[in-house]
């Protein structure tokens, strides 16, 4: 990153602090609770009026700066002491937001709660000019980052963790400053909570890609893709260096349907480079994960819903720190479109069919095969009985259904993604590969 793109940066950081604490300024005056991680402050602004809110922010993120250079220690980085003029930084701010709002009228619960949702999106905006800055974190997330570095625990869990923390010393900090009554973490702070990590996300997704081209210069111009949505968006308008010369088949299965052993033989007849279980390996290589993390995280995603709300509040999050899930998928992405680039090739698995979806030429066949069919050739090859097997079936294809869903927000199962369907046990296995390999040479791939 050269001087003019970081100026460009910082500036861009020190404005997402603005409305940052703009919207901290909205949700305090709707006076029904704001964002976790202020709401131990607004608790002892409450009690304590004389010091303003801004004051109290301030205090509260040197704490939090404190803790990060306990627990880290050596390993602090000199560069996070700017948390420190940012947070004073931030907390002016705040006071200013305080004083745009305070003729804002509150006078019933409707308008309180319209200021809360006005300050919750606010507050988003700038959370996500924050993220797309990506200079430094605020304290609160560096505060997090450092728990997960010194424990080795998931970044997104003891954001969680720490959410509740806060909520939770508020509650008792109210309870004894205001003789056991709840002040100052209210619905509001349930809603910041709930809404805000979603609302970066929105922002991101839309402003990312304009801003990116005002704050990178040439030499430094990076493709995007750090959130399933950004992902999904790669997938169809990502820059892509390929030659269409090269033939790509795509192979998706359904679990013992013959997929794997009808995509192996396929690439020896056509004499080209054969790609599945090596993708670990080449996975485990790029990122630095071992290659048992790959293969625990790869094509599955046991509950669509849940693992899109957990990633939805946790959000924003450093890259590095993305769900095992997300990081995985990226990483193989990029190694499935550096390969199509430079080979003809059989790839099976791995949402291949999505991801090489412009200047490629991609054949895409969706292998299925009777119930009946699977549930034989699962017993014989795994050794179970017919129970375990369909029990197993169901399991792995519901996991690769809602995979396939949460980054492509498609079907698995719908033939509209694909170029042909083969019903495997209808042929047989080596008359299937005539089929394919006869279609494959005749036909121009389109």
């Amino acid at each position: 990153m050269n001087y003019k793109e970081q100026t460009k940066r910082y500036i861009l950081f020190i404005i997402s602090l603005f409305f940052s604490a703009l919207g901290v300024a909205f949700t305090k005056h709707g006076e029904l609770g704001v964002s976790p991680i202020s709401s131990v402050a607004n608790v002892v602004n409450c009690k304590f009026p004389a010091f303003s809110l801004g004051t109290l922010l301030i205090v509260w993120n040197c704490v939090l700066i404190l803790g990060q250079i306990l627990l880290l220690q050596k390993n602090f980085q000199l560069i996070q002491l700017l948390q420190i003029p940012l947070s004073f930084l931030f907390g002016w701010f705040t006071d200013l937001g305080m004083y745009l709002v305070a003729s804002f009228p509150v006078t019933n619960y409707f308008l309180r709660l319209i200021m809360v949702l006005l300050g919750i999106i606010i507050l988003g905006f700038g959370i996500s000019l924050s993220v797309i800055a990506n200079v430094i974190m605020n304290s609160g997330e560096a505060f997090v980052k450092a728990v997960s570095d010194t424990t080795k625990k998931n970044f997104g869990n003891i954001k969680i963790g720490f959410d509740i923390l806060c909520v939770i010393l508020s509650i008792l900090l109210s309870l004894f400053f205001f003789d056991l009554k709840i002040v100052g973490t209210r619905e509001g702070t349930v809603l910041s909570a709930l809404l805000t990590g979603m609302i970066v996300k929105v922002f991101t997704k839309y402003l990312k890609t304009p801003l990116d081209s005002i704050l990178q210069t040439k030499e430094t111009m990076t493709p995007v893709g750090q959130t399933a949505d950004s992902l999904v968006q790669d997938l169809t308008s990502a820059p892509q260096n390929t030659s269409k010369q090269h033939l790509v088949v795509t192979i998706a299965r359904e679990y013992g349907s013959g997929g794997r052993e009808i995509g192996k033989q396929l690439a020896e007849r056509l004499h080209i480079p054969y790609y599945d279980l090596d993708m670990i390996h080449k996975a485990a290589q790029e990122s630095g994960l071992s290659e048992k993390v790959i293969s625990e995280n790869e094509q599955k995603v046991k509950n669509t819903a849940a693992h899109s709300l957990y990633f939805w509040y946790i959000q924003p999050m450093p890259q590095e720190e993305l769900p095992l899930v997300e990081q995985v998928f990226e990483v193989q992405s990029k190694i499935i479109r550096d390969i199509a680039s430079k080979e003809s090739c059989v790839i099976v698995g791995r949402l291949a069919n999505f991801i090489l979806q412009k200047d490629y030429s991609v054949f895409r066949i969706f292998v299925g095969a009777t119930k009946e069919a699977k549930i034989e050739r699962v017993m014989k090859r795994d050794r179970l009985n017919a129970k375990e097997a369909k029990e197993k079936i169901k399991k792995v294809e519901h996991e690769r259904s809602n995979h396939c869903y949460y980054f492509t927000h498609k079907h698995w199962k719908d033939l509209d993604n694909y170029d042909f369907y083969l019903k495997s046990d209808f042929l047989g296995i080596d008359a299937s590969i005539n089929l394919l390999s006869d279609m494959i040479e005749r036909r121009e791939i389109k």
